[in-house]
C-alpha cells in the first residue's frame, strides 16, 4: 500500500557545490504520483509512482534551448522524503523535501 503524499511539498537539492530550493504539489491516485513541479526556471508536470516507502518521480524544466530532466528516486517517511536526483548530462544530486502547510 502506497503512502499518501498528496499535497505541497518543498524540495532542497543539494549539490557538490550548493544547494537551491524548489517546490511541487503532488497528488497519488494508488500507486500514481501526478502533480506540477517548481523549479527557478519555471514549472512542469510530474508524473511517478510510490510504492510502500519507495517513490520515483520525474519531470523536465525547460530552460532557453535546454531540457533540463530531473528523476528522483527516494524513501518516504511520514512528512518528509530524500534520496537522490539524477539531471541527465548535468548533474547528480542528493535530495530532501518536507511537507508544507498550504
Amino acid at each position: 500500500m502506497a503512502v499518501d503524499i498528496s499535497g505541497a511539498w518543498t524540495i532542497r537539492l543539494t549539490f557538490i557545490l550548493g544547494s537551491t530550493t524548489h517546490s511541487a504539489v503532488l497528488t497519488v491516485q494508488g500507486t500514481e504520483l501526478a502533480g506540477a513541479y517548481h523549479g527557478k526556471v519555471g514549472t512542469a508536470p510530474i508524473r511517478g509512482a510510490i510504492s510502500d516507502s519507495s517513490i520515483q518521480f520525474s519531470t523536465t524544466l525547460r530552460y532557453e534551448a535546454t531540457n533540463l530532466p530531473y528523476l528522483f528516486t527516494g524513501t518516504v517517511q511520514g512528512d518528509t522524503m530524500s534520496g537522490e536526483v539524477t539531471m541527465g548530462e548535468y548533474w547528480t544530486a542528493q535530495w530532501t523535501a518536507t511537507r508544507r502547510d498550504v
